[in-house]
């Protein structure tokens, strides 16, 4: 579809040059998938490439969502990374009514990486090894910065440890099944298979639950109707 962009005239030239760099690199790429060539490797007519650029293009407000099936691939970061580039390439981010966005869908994970909750990081997106940064956070806790831990391992990392030598021998999981989401499927199957224990606490008996050792049942909170 960058293809489509550029060979059809739809490039925010003024945009490209005062907000962005790099977009060459990203042409030499996309200059050998033009769209019939695309659609014979993805099944995706050439018409429906070309429709989606020129609504895209040619809509006084557009905004283009991604959500989790896009990014839980072995190169979802080569996936999203090309879309973000498509709607670079047609000016919208940061234009008004306009721009690019993800959609998270499991239990508030954007909320939880806000609050810290990941293996690299502080709340407010902060990295743990950035010396400022950890001074700050340190300083609004009120606990001396060297007490802060390190990088720890990436979600990635960490099921790729499971039952492994210096890796968790047992897991507790909440309401999520990365035997579907997580990338390499294969791989994280045999990790959980490996494992000492693996409890599942959820509201199906999914993919991940049927290799638990014990699965815990959890209710579905449902909010009544005002009278």
């Amino acid at each position: 579809m960058l293809h489509v962009a550029v060979a059809e005239g739809y490039l925010d030239a003024a945009y490209l040059a005062a907000r962005t760099t790099g977009f060459d690199a990203a042409w030499r790429l996309a200059a050998g998938w033009w769209p019939e060539r695309a659609e014979r490797v993805t099944g995706v007519s050439a018409a429906d490439q070309r429709e989606v650029v020129r609504l895209l293009a040619g809509a006084k407000r557009r905004y283009l969502l991604t959500a989790r099936g896009v990014e839980q691939h072995a190169h979802g970061v080569d996936t999203v990374s090309a879309w973000i580039n498509l709607t670079l390439a047609l000016g919208m981010p940061g234009t008004p009514g306009s721009g690019f966005g993800t959609i998270t869908g499991q239990g508030n994970g954007q909320g939880g990486r806000e609050h810290g909750q990941k293996a690299d990081q502080l709340p407010g997106y902060r990295r743990i090894d950035d010396p400022a940064a950890r001074a700050h956070v340190a300083g609004v806790w009120g606990v001396p910065a060297g007490s802060l831990p390190g990088p720890g391992r990436s979600a990635v990392e960490l099921l790729d440890a499971l039952g492994q030598p210096g890796g968790p021998k047992a897991l507790l999981v909440f309401g999520s099944n990365p035997v579907v989401s997580a990338p390499d499927a294969r791989t994280v199957r045999s990790r959980l298979e490996s494992l000492d224990l693996l409890v599942v606490a959820d509201l199906f008996l999914s993919e991940t639950a049927q290799l638990a050792e014990l699965v815990l049942p959890v209710t579905s909170g449902r909010r009544r109707k005002a009278r």
